[in-house]
């Protein structure tokens, strides 16, 4: 309710504040709803030892190449006898690409954050509950995973469904950048012929802005 309160108050003296400064009070209000809501803690404690929760690795790339926007998700669930590996691979709806050359100046930034919301989308209640490792090889997707914010409307927008999701499902997230060559989602995020012999992919979960 605090939080509610002082986002509230905020927009009383919106005169005095950025649209960013709004921007973040509205999400953290939304995200900090979810969390009491659920009797969740938002704060975060590192267990050593056995950890407490299962974990999962996920990769996920965008490709912007050729008027192709390709989506790509890898994961792996570690804790399991036999682990669970997930390829996922779709493009991007033509009507959100056009609405993400419109808005941004940087398509691919937008679509990497929209392949993680996406892989998000795809692994729904598999997630629910664990730890899960993301990594990312864009550093603007990067930091928008991360704190929920970009300078870019439409960016920010993507975000805070990303955090809303894992806020809903009760993961626990820990987003890390890494090289390029290191992301084994590109892969699938990229355009194959029948001679690349491409591995058995199941369809990305899409969203509507």
């Amino acid at each position: 309710m605090g939080v509610s309160r002082f986002s509230t108050n905020m927009r009383s003296v919106s005169q005095i504040l950025t649209d960013a400064l709004l921007s973040t009070t509205v999400y953290f209000s939304a995200v900090t709803g979810v969390r009491l809501k659920k009797g969740m803690c938002p704060s975060r404690k590192m267990t050593l030892g056995v950890p407490a929760r299962p974990h999962v690795l996920i990769w996920t790339d965008a490709c912007n190449d050729n008027e192709y926007s390709g989506l790509g998700l890898v994961s792996v669930c570690i804790d399991a006898t036999t682990p669970q590996r997930t390829m996922s691979a779709d493009v991007c709806l033509p009507w959100l690409l056009a609405t993400f050359k419109a808005q941004c100046s940087l398509v691919i930034c937008v679509l990497k954050m929209h392949a993680g919301l996406c892989g998000l989308l795809t692994l729904g209640h598999e997630l629910r509950g664990r730890r899960a490792y993301f990594f990312c090889d864009n550093t603007a997707a990067w930091s928008s995973m991360i704190t929920g914010y970009s300078s870019s409307k439409t960016m920010a927008r993507v975000s805070a469904l990303f955090h809303l999701f894992v806020a809903d499902h009760d993961i626990d997230l820990w987003v890390e950048w890494v090289n390029t060559d290191t992301i084994i989602a590109d892969l699938p995020s990229r355009p194959l012929t029948l001679k690349d012999n491409p591995p058995p992919c199941q369809p990305l979960h899409d969203f509507h802005l």
